[in-house]
């Protein structure tokens, strides 16, 4: 015999639920416009910088217009920044993965 906690929520259910509710806030429907992204830790290379941009070696699928965040160490220094992809082409193959050129 196992024993399980009660969901939170009976949603849909007629009448009040059969346990306290522990919200302070009623629940609400979510829009269709949501949307959810995970952030990821991709390789890349940076094979070009500059003060006006940079140009990134990956195999991350990424589109026009995305923001990323580059993180490098040049000079021996931390650098970081967000940047947002201006230009995709298709780039080199590292054995049998594609790679993306990133212009930012």
């Amino acid at each position: 015999m196992s024993t399980s906690s009660p969901p939170d929520s009976q949603a849909g259910a007629p009448g009040p639920p059969s346990f306290p509710e522990r919200r302070k806030n009623p629940r609400r429907q979510a829009g269709t416009g949501l949307t959810f992204t995970v952030p990821t830790v991709v390789d890349a290379e940076v094979l070009d910088i500059s003060a006006g941009g940079a140009l990134v070696s990956t195999p991350a699928h990424v589109v026009q217009g995305q923001r990323c965040h580059l993180r490098a160490i040049l000079d021996r220094e931390p650098f970081y920044a967000v940047v947002e992809v201006l230009r995709v082409t298709e780039g080199t193959r590292t054995g049998q993965q594609p790679r993306q050129h990133l212009g930012q």
